[in-house]
C-alpha cells in the first residue's frame, strides 16, 4: 500500500485498510488472551489473586444484553440473535461476565452459519443461570473432554482464528468466582453452553 497507494483505487484501499484493522483486532485479542490465560494459571495457586477476580453485579441484564447486541452487530447477525433475559444479582465482576459471554457469543457466531438463530437466556433460582445456544457444528464427547489451552478442533478442515484459549479462559472464570460450565453438544446439530454463577 505505501508503495503503490497512487494506483490503488478507493474502494480497494478502504478494503485493505478495513482487512488491516480487522487483522489488528483479532491480534490485539489473542494477546489479551494469551496474558489473561498467564494471569489465571497464576491466580490458581494463590487465593488472593483469585479474591482480586472476584466482585458482584446488581443488575446483570443490561450487560448482557447491551454486549450481545454489539458482538451481532459486530458479525452482521444481528437478525439471528434471540434473547430472552431475566435481571438479577451476581457474584461476578463486570469485566469478568463480559469476558465469559464475549467468547461464548465468539464462538456460537464463529461456528454457525448466518441465518440461524444464536440464542441468549438468563434465569435465576438459588444461582444465576446464562445459556448460550447456537445451531452451529456441534461437538463431540471426546472433544469436550479435550478442552485445554492451545486446543482447537478440525483446524485443518475448517479455517479458525486464535489460538484455543477461549473456551478455557472462561471455564477458569467461572470456576474462580465459584461457578460451573457444563456444555452439551451433538455434532452437526449445535452446541448449548450452561454457566451457573452464585448469587449474592
Amino acid at each position: 500500500m505505501i508503495n503503490e497507494y497512487e494506483t490503488i483505487e478507493r474502494k480497494e484501499l478502504l478494503e485493505l485498510v478495513q482487512e488491516i484493522y480487522n487483522s489488528g483486532q483479532r491480534l490485539q485479542r489473542l494477546i489479551q488472551n494469551t496474558l489473561l490465560y498467564a494471569e489465571l494459571e497464576l491466580a490458581e495457586a494463590n487465593l488472593d489473586r483469585i479474591k482480586l477476580l472476584q466482585g458482584n453485579i446488581n443488575s446483570v441484564k443490561h450487560i448482557i444484553s447491551h454486549l450481545a447486541l454489539k458482538k451481532a452487530k459486530l458479525e452482521n447477525r444481528e437478525n439471528d440473535l434471540v434473547m430472552e433475559l431475566e435481571d438479577g444479582s451476581v457474584c461476578i465482576s463486570e469485566t469478568n461476565l463480559e469476558k465469559i459471554l464475549e467468547e461464548l457469543l465468539d464462538n456460537a457466531f464463529k461456528f454457525s452459519l448466518s441465518g440461524y438463530s444464536v440464542h441468549i437466556s438468563s434465569k435465576f433460582d438459588n444461582m444465576f443461570h446464562l445459556y448460550v445456544t447456537d445451531k452451529g457444528r456441534g461437538m463431540t464427547n471426546v472433544q469436550i473432554a479435550g478442552i485445554g489451552a492451545y486446543i482447537q478442533f478440525e483446524r485443518k478442515i475448517y479455517e479458525q482464528q486464535g489460538v484455543g484459549l477461549g473456551l478455557i479462559i472462561t471455564r477458569r472464570l467461572v470456576e474462580f468466582a465459584g461457578g460451573n460450565l457444563i456444555i452439551e453438544s451433538e455434532a452437526g446439530k449445535g452446541t448449548t453452553v450452561h454457566v451457573s454463577l452464585p448469587r449474592e
